[in-house]
């Protein structure tokens, strides 16, 4: 049979779709030594992919135009074509942050680190419907881009 053509170490993992082969050509050895190749060469093209893929979606390494697809595919468009690529991983870390959020004040650290990385951001909430926004330097881009600020709430950024 076709099976001892097989490597035994690819046998487990090709047997299920080797048995989804319609009874009529299971006995045809050549067929199934034919489709078995097919799935183990299909097997390691998927294992290399996917042992590339971390690579191809870290935001540190993407640079330019593959930097503006991760940003798209993450529903997070470059807010302007002059913005430089660290700018726009800063932007896209607090993106992400924002949408991992659990809404509550004690986690907005973690928030505002990722929007203002290497600076002293702080955030004041003054008891009256508005919070107020310190941050130590400058920002490429409004903190209210990466800022969840509730309806009714205004933000007012310092120096405003």
């Amino acid at each position: 049979m076709f099976e001892n053509e097989i490597p035994e170490v690819f046998l487990p993992y090709l047997k299920p779709y080797l048995d989804l082969i319609s009874p009529v050509h299971q006995g045809k050895p050549r067929f199934m030594a034919l489709c078995a190749a097919v799935l183990i060469q299909v097997s390691h093209m998927l294992r290399l992919y996917a042992e590339r893929l971390p690579e191809a979606v870290d935001p540190d390494k993407a640079k330019g135009v593959q930097l503006n697809t991760l940003g798209q595919l993450t529903g997070v468009p470059r807010p302007a074509a002059d913005m430089s690529d660290a700018d726009y991983r800063a932007f896209l870390r607090a993106r992400i942050q924002l949408h991992h959020w659990d809404g509550t004040n004690g986690t907005l650290p973690v928030l505002l680190s990722a929007a203002c990385p290497g600076q002293d951001a702080r955030l004041i909430d003054n008891g009256d419907g508005t919070v107020t926004a310190s941050i130590s330097g400058r920002l490429p881009f409004s903190l209210r881009d990466v800022f969840p600020c509730p309806a009714g709430v205004q933000l007012i950024e310092a120096g405003e």
